[in-house]
C-alpha cells in the first residue's frame, strides 16, 4: 500500500478565500451597473411614452369637443372632461365675409377664420386646477345672416 506524502504546513481547506469573494462580488456589481442604468432608462421611456400616449388621448378628445364649438358664437368657454378641464379663448384672424351659395349666388351665414388657444388642465380631489399643456386651433365661425326665401 502506498502511502501519500505529508503535506508540509497546514493542510489546504476547499472553498472560497475571502479575497475571492471580494473579488466576485466586485465583478458582479461591475456587471450589475450597466444593467442597472439600463432597465431605469428604458422605465424612464415607458414612463414618458406613457405620458405622451395619454396626452394625445386627451387632445384627440378636446378636438372633438372644439370641433362642436363655433367660435364665432361662443369664442371662449371651458367643459370639463372627467378627470381633465379644457378651456379655449378664440380671436378673429379674418373678417367676416358672406358666404358663397348655389343657385343664389349669396349664402345664408357669414364666415370667418379664427384662431383658438386650448389650455388642458388636470382637476385634482379637491376641485382644483393645475394647467397641464396648450394647444392652438384655427376653426371657422360662423353666423346665418339671412333667411331662405322662395324665388316664387
Amino acid at each position: 500500500m502506498a502511502m501519500s506524502a505529508p503535506f508540509s504546513g497546514r493542510q489546504r481547506e476547499a472553498g472560497f478565500t475571502l479575497l475571492e469573494a471580494i473579488v466576485a462580488i466586485a465583478l458582479l456589481g461591475a456587471l450589475l451597473v450597466p444593467l442597472y442604468t439600463l432597465m431605469s432608462r428604458n422605465l424612464d421611456g415607458l414612463v414618458r411614452v406613457g405620458q405622451a400616449n395619454l396626452q394625445s388621448e386627451v387632445t384627440l378628445n378636446a378636438l372633438a369637443v372644439l370641433d362642436t364649438v363655433n367660435p364665432m358664437e361662443r369664442p371662449e368657454g371651458s367643459v370639463a372632461l372627467g378627470a381633465y378641464v379644457l378651456r379655449w379663448r378664440s380671436a378673429a384672424l379674418t373678417t367676416p365675409v358672406d358666404g358663397v351659395g348655389f343657385p343664389a349666388g349669396q349664402s345664408l351665414y357669414q364666415v370667418a377664420m379664427y384662431r383658438t388657444q386650448a389650455e388642458v388642465s388636470r382637476l385634482d380631489d379637491r376641485g382644483a386646477t393645475t394647467p397641464w399643456f396648450t394647444f392652438d386651433l384655427r376653426q371657422v365661425g360662423w353666423r346665418q345672416v339671412r333667411q331662405f326665401r322662395l324665388p316664387f
